[in-house]
């Protein structure tokens, strides 16, 4: 799971044209990248235990690194997150929050299928590419949204009637 974070990671910082770099540090401003995840609530248990570690994890290890090279500055990574308490309603509110109020960078997805359902359409009308590891969904690579990346392999054609009918 934390390979495919930061596969996800990495790749949307090279969409926003940022690269890992050692390069000496500069002043420049922090890359705020905001998510919202369930810290409580149904979601929480799997959430805590494949996502948000990973999050925290990998900016702790890009800023010891002296940050990501965007366009020849170092830039440290500020993380803005939020507890989106398990409740679709809450996602939306506070990924939009993220996107309008805090104005961050990027943003990282929400945990599962459902949360990525909410956000997907509004990440995709703000213009912020969504990478995202824990959606297996084919209805959401159906959506077609433009700045939505399912990073999981998507199950083509599997449906009960035919996993009954194999058994047999």
């Amino acid at each position: 799971m934390m390979r495919v974070l930061t596969v996800a990671l990495v790749a949307a910082l090279v969409l926003t044209g940022a690269s890992l770099d050692t390069r000496a540090q500069s002043d420049a401003p922090p890359i705020k990248i905001g998510y919202a995840i369930s810290r409580t609530g149904s979601f929480a248990p799997g959430a805590q235990a494949t996502q948000e570690p990973s999050y925290i994890l990998w900016a702790e290890q890009v800023n010891a690194a002296g940050g990501i090279n965007v366009k020849g500055q170092k830039r440290k990574v500020e993380l803005i997150s939020y507890d989106d308490r398990s409740e679709v309603e809450t996602i939306v509110r506070t990924f939009e929050k993220l996107m309008v109020t805090d104005k961050v960078d990027l943003i990282l997805p929400p945990w599962g299928s459902t949360a990525n359902f909410a956000v997907a359409p509004l990440a995709n009308r703000h213009g912020y590419p969504v990478l995202a590891p824990t959606a297996l969904s084919m209805k959401l690579v159906d959506m077609k949204l433009p700045y939505f990346f399912s990073m999981l392999p998507q199950p083509a054609g599997v449906d009960a009637g035919s996993l009954v009918q194999s058994r047999r």
